[in-house]
């Protein structure tokens, strides 16, 4: 059973609606392997890597303006892929240099790769730190 309300993880309630384990949301990918190894009684063997596939590179991360990088940040930490979308869309439209770096972000939703996203959020935000600090000099 997977849920945002952690408070459905009760053994009582899991046996009542058949479920044999819980995940709370955002699902962490390790323990929802964790939980699919236990109950299904599965030996992960390996990741192989993908032929030619390589994930695309990432822009440097540039200031964003706040209030866009306070909502994706947000949105990444509870792993609501359309919600980012619809941010993504909208800093596109209010802010067409921003283009490139909401592609590259919207690359990362896709692939849910939310930590990769909050990592490219933060560094954006000690870019938005610096450029504050050398206009305030």
């Amino acid at each position: 059973m997977v849920s945002a309300n952690a408070f459905e993880n009760r053994p009582d309630k899991l046996v009542e609606v058949g479920a044999q384990a819980f995940v709370d949301k955002p699902v962490i990918e390790s323990e929802l392997l964790l939980a699919l190894q236990r109950h299904l009684e599965l030996e992960w063997v390996a990741e192989l890597p993908v032929p030619g596939w390589a994930p695309p590179a990432l822009p440097r991360p540039t200031a964003l303006p706040e209030d866009f990088a306070l909502a994706l940040t947000r949105l990444a930490r509870l792993g609501h892929a359309r919600g980012l979308h619809q941010a993504l869309d909208q800093l596109q439209e209010a802010h067409p240099a921003c283009e490139a770096q909401a592609a590259a972000m919207r690359g990362l939703v896709e692939r849910f790769a939310f930590s990769e996203l909050l990592e490219h959020l933060a560094q954006a935000a000690a870019q938005a730190s610096d450029l504050s600090e050398a206009e305030a000099s």
